[in-house]
């Protein structure tokens, strides 16, 4: 029976990230793409995905948000028209927090790529949560 459970999980798991991969080529055939993402332990993460121009107007913009695997991505028009550097000056108070937060990641991803930097991955779940308590370990002295 698990068995059986884990093999859906993982059929319904590689639709979904076709569904990402399509989504990303389409984008991408038409402008610049700005990616941002938030991962959540137990509640729904997000990823943005925002086809930017030259001049940093959003043409496209698609959220994937959900818990589980029947999640896909759909459109988010509130971004078109909007500067990708300005999304931080924006009210975000209407989305959820992990939406804000994969906007947000977006806007400073695409900012350090037009910097001429590489974006750095940004804190998984686990990590933000081991962040929460210090360690109570000391250094060992050499």
């Amino acid at each position: 029976m698990l068995a059986l459970v884990v093999g859906i999980s993982m059929v319904l798991s590689f639709f979904q990230e076709k569904n990402l991969a399509v989504t990303y080529i389409e984008m991408r055939r038409k402008n610049r793409i700005a990616i941002g993402k938030h991962k959540r332990l137990l509640n729904s993460g997000a990823i943005v995905m925002c086809g930017v121009t030259e001049s940093g107007c959003i043409q496209d913009a698609r959220l994937l948000s959900g818990v589980t695997v029947f999640s896909r991505f759909r459109p988010l028009a509130e971004l078109v028209g909007m500067n990708v550097l300005h999304l931080h000056k924006m009210d975000l108070s209407r989305y959820p927090k992990s939406v804000r937060r994969a906007i947000v990641n977006a806007s400073d991803n695409y900012l350090v790529f037009v910097t001429g930097g590489v974006p750095k991955e940004p804190a998984g779940a686990w990590a933000r949560l081991g962040e929460k308590f210090p360690s109570r370990r000391t250094p060992k002295e050499v």
